[in-house]
C-alpha cells in the first residue's frame, strides 16, 4: 500500500498590514545604488557612490535655494568659513550659493587668512562680482596692494567701501582714488568700474584734502559719506561739482580740520541732506610748521556760515551734530583781540528736525543773553515738543552743555 502523501503548507509572506511599524519603514524604503569609478562633473574625485532616494528633498539639492542661502548665511555668521569651503566641493548648486555668501564681504588687512582670501579673489575675477562690501587698510603691516586694487577694479556691484590710508604721504595719488576719479570721468572703456551701486563710502586719511576727494560727490548712487581726519585749511580752488547735484543724504566729518567755507561748499553741493555730523578738530595745527604746510594754517570757523548752509536743507534735515573741540588757550593765542561772536541762527523752520546736538554758544549770543529755546528749535525738539514714543528716551533741552534729542 502506497504511503499517504502529506502536503506541506507553503510559507506565506506576512501581510504588510499586520507588520510592525519598524518593518513597514524597512520595506517601504527603496534605495537604488549605482557604483561607478569615473569622475563626475561636480568635482574632482574619487569613485563616487550616488544614492537616489524616493524623496529628493532629503538632500541639499532638494532644498529651495532661498532656504539654502539662509542656512549658509548662518554658517557665515558663526564664523565657519571652513564649512562653506567644504560645501563648495559638494556640487554645483552648493558651490554657487556658498561663493555668494563667502565673498559678499572682504576685509583686506594684514592677517594671513584675509591675505589668502584677497589673493584668491584677485586670481579669479568672477569672484569679485559677489563682493558687496570691502574694507581695505593701507598701512602698518604689509598688505597685497596689487591684489586689493585688482579686486576693487572688478567689483562692479560693490555697495560699501571702507578705506584707511597710511599716515605717510604717498608719492602718487592712491590707486583706489584714481578709480573713483575714473568712475565719474567721461567713459574711456567698458571695463572701468563705474561704482554705479556704491551707496556708502568711508574714508580715513590724514594726508588727503577735500579738494582731492571732490570726485566722490559726483558718484551717482552714493548716499552716505564719512570722512575721518581730512584736512582742508584753505578754501577749495578747484571745485567742479555743481550745486544741488549730489545724492548724498548722510554726511559725517569726523576729526575734521577744515575751513568753514569748505564745509559750506560741500553742503551746497548736496540735493537733500538728512543727517549731518561735524566734529571740528584743531589738534593737528602746527603754527611753526614750514611754509606751505597746510597744517600751519589756522582753519577759520563760523557758526553763522554753517547755519546758512544748513538752511538750504531745512525741508529734509532730520539730525544735526556739530561740535568744536578747539582749546580756549589756543583761541586766545590766535585771536588776541577776541573775535566776532556769531551764532547758528534759528532752526525753527526745520519741519523734519528731530535731533539737534550743538554747543550752547552756537545758539545763544552771550551779549544778549536769554535761553528761550522756542526761538531756535522746532517744537518737536526739546521739552514741550512731541511726546516720547514707547521704547525711546524723552527729548530735552539742556542749555548747560548742548541741545539734543535722544
Amino acid at each position: 500500500m502506497a504511503p499517504a502523501t502529506v502536503s506541506t503548507p507553503q510559507k506565506r509572506k506576512a501581510s504588510l498590514s499586520h507588520a510592525s511599524a519598524s518593518a513597514k519603514r524597512t520595506r517601504s524604503v527603496s534605495i537604488s545604488v549605482k557604483v561607478t569609478h569615473t569622475a563626475t562633473d561636480d568635482g574632482p574625485g574619487s569613485p563616487d557612490l550616488p544614492v537616489v532616494l524616493k524623496n529628493p528633498q532629503a538632500c541639499l539639492g532638494g532644498i529651495p535655494e532661498e532656504l539654502l542661502l539662509k542656512i549658509m548665511e548662518h554658517v557665515k555668521e558663526v564664523g565657519r568659513d571652513d564649512a562653506l569651503s567644504k560645501l563648495c566641493r559638494t556640487d554645483k548648486l552648493c558651490k554657487r550659493i556658498a561663493e555668494v555668501v563667502m565673498y559678499k564681504t572682504l576685509r583686506a588687512v594684514s592677517s594671513t587668512r584675509h591675505y589668502k582670501k584677497a589673493a584668491a579673489i584677485a586670481s579669479n575675477h568672477l569672484l569679485s562680482r559677489h563682493i558687496r562690501e570691502i574694507s581695505i587698510f593701507f598701512g602698518g603691516k604689509p598688505v597685497n596692494k596689487d591684489a586689493c586694487n585688482k579686486i576693487l577694479a572688478n567689483a562692479h556691484d560693490i555697495q560699501a567701501f571702507n578705506v584707511t590710508e597710511t599716515y605717510d604721504r604717498p608719492e602718487d595719488t592712491p590707486k583706489w582714488l584714481q578709480m573713483l576719479n575714473s568712475a565719474v570721468a567721461r567713459p574711456v572703456g567698458g571695463h572701468v568700474n563705474r561704482f554705479a551701486k556704491l551707496k556708502e563710502l568711508n574714508i580715513a586719511s590724514r594726508h588727503l584734502s577735500v579738494e582731492e576727494l571732490s570726485c566722490v560727490f559726483r558718484l551717482p548712487s552714493l548716499e552716505t559719506l564719512i570722512l575721518w581726519e581730512i584736512c582742508q585749511t584753505t578754501p577749495v580752488e578747484n571745485w567742479s561739482v555743481p550745486e544741488s547735484s549730489s545724492s548724498i543724504r548722510k554726511l559725517h566729518l569726523v576729526h575734521a580740520m577744515m575751513d568753514i567755507s569748505v564745509v559750506a561748499q560741500m553742503l551746497l553741493t548736496l540735493k537733500a541732506l538728512h543727517s549731518f555730523r561735524y566734529h571740528r578738530s584743531t589738534g593737528r595745527w602746527e603754527p611753526f610748521a614750514a611754509e606751505g604746510n597746510p597744517l600751519s594754517i589756522w582753519p577759520e570757523h563760523s557758526w553763522k556760515l554753517l547755519g546758512d548752509a544748513l538752511r538750504g536743507h531745512r525741508h529734509s534735515l532730520e539730525a544735526v551734530y556739530a561740535t568744536d573741540d578747539s582749546d580756549k588757550d589756543i583761541l586766545d593765542l590766535v585771536y588776541p583781540n577776541s573775535r566776532n561772536v556769531d551764532t547758528l541762527g534759528s532752526l525753527r523752520d526745520f519741519p523734519r528736525l528731530k535731533c539737534c546736538h550743538v554747543p550752547v554758544e552756537a545758539f545763544l549770543d552771550p551779549r544778549i543773553g536769554g535761553n528761550d529755546r522756542s526761538l531756535y528749535l522746532p517744537p518737536q525738539v526739546g521739552e514741550g515738543g512731541t511726546e516720547a514714543k514707547p521704547g525711546r528716551r524723552g527729548c530735552r533741552c539742556d542749555f548747560r552743555g548742548s541741545i539734543w534729542c535722544a
